[in-house]
């Protein structure tokens, strides 16, 4: 099941972290990203005796929605699938449709996605994209960035797979000076003039 991360995820994240990155992040920057409004964390959970088998880490856009001012998109993801979603600023408290948002970039990026290397090439990471690039587009992100390491095959393989294409590359990018790909992928026209239920 793929969910929100919590607070007390953070020292099974870090380890994820290690695993996969040369320059792995630690628990206070883990910290820092679940505390970002403009972030958010996810982790596929195998339940009690499985554990948290991946997880990802994304930034989306700047949303406003029209007609309610200073308000918040509440996402909850449950089930592998992105919730309703409730307006929770300003004095509406209405209820709103799917892409009813006016989003003030357009724009995603996939900051991390790191699964167990026992779990690999089972799946995990694949779903956890999905799950990632539907939720950036259901909160307005038109287009969606990412980095990975220039000779990360199997990534830059599924990434390609689900249509992002490499659009540049920056060099000495990572923390043992190798090079990254920059990845793009078009989701979707935002539209900034919906109409409330």
């Amino acid at each position: 099941m793929i969910r929100k991360a919590e607070f007390s995820d953070i020292g099974r994240l870090a380890a994820l972290e290690r695993e996969n990155f040369s320059d792995a992040w630690n628990e206070n920057m883990l910290s820092d990203e679940l505390n970002n409004p403009h972030a958010a964390v996810f982790v596929s959970d195998a339940g009690m005796d499985g554990g948290i088998i991946s997880y990802a880490c994304l930034r989306g856009p700047v949303l406003r929605l029209g007609g309610c001012r200073d308000a918040k998109l509440e996402k909850v993801a449950e089930n592998n699938s992105i919730r309703t979603e409730y307006c929770k600023g300003g004095d509406c408290g209405e209820k709103i449709k799917k892409n009813t948002l006016c989003s003030v970039c357009g724009e995603g990026e996939i900051l991390r996605i790191a699964t167990d290397n026992a779990f690999r090439r089972h799946g995990y990471a694949e779903e956890m994209l999905f799950f990632i690039i539907e939720y950036l587009k259901s909160v307005g992100a038109g287009t969606v960035f990412l980095e990975v390491r220039f000779d990360n095959t199997a990534a830059k393989t599924l990434y390609e797979k689900h249509g992002f294409r490499k659009i540049a590359e920056r060099k000495k990018y990572y923390g043992d000076e190798a090079d990254a790909d920059v990845y793009k992928l078009e989701t979707w026209t935002p539209i900034c003039e919906k109409t409330r239920i």
